[in-house]
């Protein structure tokens, strides 16, 4: 019974966590994210953390996995994190007709891996093993009508870091500031209400450890009946946190519920948000500008000024059938301007660069780094089913 209720809620939004398809077997804490004071400080501790994340990736003989971060933000409410592991060691390679021998061969592999956060809300923390995946703590994102996949790091410590990271890069980029969510709850289904009208409201799914509605005595099972007067919704609650959380001392939420019969009135506070959005913001044009400004200037060995003009991301699994790629590869272009050489040379939003100089290329920042450089002389683009050669028509 308990585990059909949960699925029938899991069709809701908002403050609904796939997380609470596994509680019989882990544990779920509430945390409020910490933001930094600087951007560049975010993308420097996401490099730190890149190689810690995705423990499932074997580690290399001779040191392990190398990695780098891009990030992408795709449109107005969603961001994207792209980290490229190179795996590279010796391996033992059977020789002969029968295998019988084996010989010690280096090889190098590359891995890309792709997360986008997209209408994100905030982080519900959990412990646990998972399966395959050694480490022991996980965050999973929440949405507002998707399910994400969650993201595991060796310890909480660590975990604690790149939220505050991805809270503080995706309020610098334009999205309001996450809060710590508390609770999951759902709207108690009209069925429902018509047979007992007291239950009108939102029914407590899970109550997250440590959170100000566990401290205020809130309890699974409980009816919501009002948020602050009003009555109790999805939206509602998200309303009410973010109200509170914006005053400079924090501020106070009351829950009107209905347990077992009793009206009780609750009161859960919430701490204050700190975080400065505007300095962020101004620090993400200025990067920007600055950015735009190198994009125009002449490269070191005499290479000529340029404007791409294009946006463009990793190609996701999701992406495949859309373009017709065989496998997960190179980058997608979404957005080509008219006034750019990416236009002259005939590229559309729908092309992905496979290739750049005959070399493959799936990792953004040597992308964006080949083309400030002046190092391009032609793209190999796959457009519909099709493999594309492009060439560069005047020296970058």
């Amino acid at each position: 019974m308990r585990t059909s209720r949960l699925f029938a809620a899991l069709s809701l939004i908002v403050l609904l966590s796939p997380a609470l398809l596994f509680a019989r077997s882990y544990s779920f804490y509430w945390y409020q994210p910490q933001y930094l004071d600087k951007v560049d400080d975010a993308a420097r501790r996401l490099q730190f953390l890149a190689p810690q994340m995705f423990p499932d990736i074997p580690a290399a003989p001779g040191g392990g996995p190398k990695s780098t971060f891009t990030l992408d933000k795709f449109d107005g409410n969603s961001i994207g994190i792209n980290i490229s592991y190179t795996l590279s060691g010796v391996e033992d390679k059977p020789v002969g007709l029968l295998g019988l021998t084996t010989t010690p061969v280096p090889y190098r592999k590359s891995i890309l891996i792709s997360v986008v956060y997209a209408d994100l809300i905030g982080f519900q923390v959990y412990s646990g093993a998972n399966g395959s995946i050694a480490a022991t703590w996980c965050a999973i994102p929440v949405q507002v009508s998707s399910i994400a996949t969650p993201l595991c790091l060796p310890n909480l410590a660590a975990l604690r870091q790149f939220i505050d990271t991805v809270a503080t890069i995706s309020v610098a980029n334009g999205n309001p500031p996450l809060t710590g969510l508390s609770l999951s709850l759902r709207q108690v289904p009209p069925n429902d209400t018509r047979k007992h009208p007291e239950r009108t409201g939102c029914e407590v799914m899970a109550v997250l450890l440590e959170s100000p509605t566990a401290k205020a005595g809130l309890l699974e099972d409980d009816i919501v009946r009002t948020i602050n007067g009003a009555p109790c919704t999805l939206e509602a609650m998200r309303s009410a946190v973010n109200e509170a959380s914006a005053k400079p001392e924090g501020g106070t939420v009351r829950f009107d519920i209905l347990r077992k019969n009793q009206i009780l009135q609750l009161d859960a506070r919430y701490p204050h948000i700190g975080v400065n959005t505007a300095a962020l913001r101004q620090q993400v044009a200025a990067n920007r500008a600055t950015a735009n400004q190198q994009s125009t200037t002449p490269a070191a060995g005499g290479a000529a000024p340029f404007r791409l003009g294009i946006s463009a991301r990793a190609v996701l699994e999701s992406d495949l059938a859309t373009v017709m790629l065989p496998k997960v590869q190179g980058l997608l272009i979404t957005k080509v301007e008219k006034d750019g050489l990416a236009a002259e040379m005939e590229m559309l939003a729908g092309d992905v660069v496979i290739e750049i100089n005959g070399t493959e290329i799936n990792d953004m920042n040597a992308f964006t780094q080949l083309v400030r450089a002046g190092a391009v002389e032609k793209f190999k683009v796959w457009r519909k089913g099709q493999a594309l050669e492009l060439i560069v028509p005047q020296s970058m």
